[in-house]
């Protein structure tokens, strides 16, 4: 657990606001997931973000200037091939095509993609519907891999999943972007800020915001050697570097067991710990 949120209220049942429109819009998942956690979590992504799609750029418009930033420091090169998890609306995969040569998108949700692709077209940027814990491409076949905003709302062995498979499509001495929430240092700050965010995101940000995560990416072998905050504290930017190449078991409390296969590279996570999704 982190120091700064050691105080924090506890509480595993999520914000008002996404209770209330999970328990409206959820939808049943098939046979996604291997737990009742893991189901439920397919079921808020297949019912809530139907209905949400339309909306979601007004929601998270604030965070434009962010996109471009996060392409400056993961030190994209035009003739980058990028995947961007989670993409939603497909904000950060715009920003990243903006500079880079070839973009993938990848979303669970067909809703958000459509709105993605109803936005005016860029050249080398295209959409994939598909799950993040098994990606449909090669090892080591992107320079950079991102998420934004999408691990806060995961379930521990998913999130595990997500990261062990950008890990495995991106390239040696390839960069790893990963945005999403954190908490300021000072206690009315930190309150402050749980306390909004708490209020609209579901059960798995409390836990999100608790997590160790220079100690995650550090047992996935990434050596951090930077970890900045932004947006006055709600933000985290943690810098980091895959040391070797390795293939181990994960062994922490976020870790769902499955082989982790990593290669020699850069990453660069940045992490608002600075989508949900995006």
């Amino acid at each position: 657990m982190n120091k700064e949120s050691e105080r924090l209220p506890r509480s595993d049942r999520g914000g008002l606001l996404m209770r209330t429109l999970w328990k409206r819009w959820s939808r049943p998942a098939e046979t996604r997931g291997q737990t009742e956690e893991e189901r439920e979590y397919y079921a808020l992504n297949e019912g809530v973000y139907a209905n949400l799609a339309s909306a979601y750029d007004i929601a998270v418009w604030p965070l434009n200037k962010l996109r471009h930033e996060v392409v400056e420091l993961s030190r994209a090169q035009a003739d980058a091939r990028v995947i961007d998890v989670a993409t939603g609306t497909g904000a950060q995969a715009r920003a990243f095509a903006l500079k880079c040569h070839e973009v993938v998108g990848i979303d669970i949700s067909e809703a958000m993609l459509r709105v993605a692709r109803a936005k005016e077209p860029i050249f080398g940027l295209t959409y994939v519907q598909g799950d993040a814990t098994d990606l449909q491409f090669d090892d080591a076949s992107f320079d950079i891999a991102s998420i934004s905003f999408g691990l806060h709302e995961m379930p521990a062995t998913v999130r595990e999943a997500v990261l062990d498979e950008m890990v495995r499509v991106t390239k040696p001495h390839g960069t790893l972007v990963v945005v999403d929430y954190g908490l300021p240092q000072g206690f009315l700050g930190r309150h402050a800020v749980y306390s909004i965010i708490r209020f609209y995101e579901d059960a798995h940000y409390a836990e999100f915001v608790r997590l160790d995560v220079r100690g995650l990416l550090t047992r996935k072998g990434i050596d951090v050697s930077d970890d900045r905050s932004a947006f006055f504290g709600a933000a985290r930017v943690l810098v980091g570097i895959k040391s070797a190449i390795t293939s181990r078991t994960g062994d922490g409390p976020d870790s769902d067991g499955r082989s982790v296969r990593t290669a020699v590279g850069d990453f660069l996570v940045l992490s608002n710990n600075a989508e949900c999704h995006r």
